[in-house]
């Protein structure tokens, strides 16, 4: 039978605290990959699941979780997750939004060069987990 884990999503972590999901070290500062870093993932092309393997998931996606028979599948030491990271592959929708901003701001979030508004976004980010933990 076919595992539980949702097809395209993998289960592993990295403790580097990039964005790239494969550890690289290759960081910008923000917890961004610079593009010249960043790691192309490619879908395996080809044909989809057989009907044999749509019904087995099927049928493993109606069972309840503790119904499921994971006894061949070793538990992990808890050594090994000492340097995961809770959310690590959480990616937010993104919405197109118009502001106005100081132009000595824009200038300066643009003089690191492309990517500005994706530090934008990373700074506005960390005051608002900043925020929300002091509450």
């Amino acid at each position: 039978m076919v595992g539980r884990e949702t097809a395209g999503r993998g289960a592993g972590f990295s403790g580097d605290g990039c964005e790239d999901g494969v550890g690289t070290g290759k960081c910008d500062g923000l917890g961004q990959v610079s593009k010249k870093h960043a790691t192309k993932v490619k879908r395996a092309s080809g044909r989809g699941l057989t009907s044999k393997q749509q019904k087995e998931l099927g049928a493993l996606a109606a069972l309840r979780d503790d119904q499921i028979d994971t006894s061949d599948i070793k538990e992990l030491p808890p050594s090994a997750w000492k340097d995961a990271v809770r959310g690590r592959f959480y990616r937010p929708v993104k919405q197109a939004v118009s502001m106005r901003l100081d132009s000595d701001v824009i200038a300066w979030l643009r003089k690191r060069g492309k990517g500005y508004q994706t530090r934008a976004n990373s700074i506005l980010r960390q005051s608002m987990l900043a925020d929300i933990s002091r509450n």
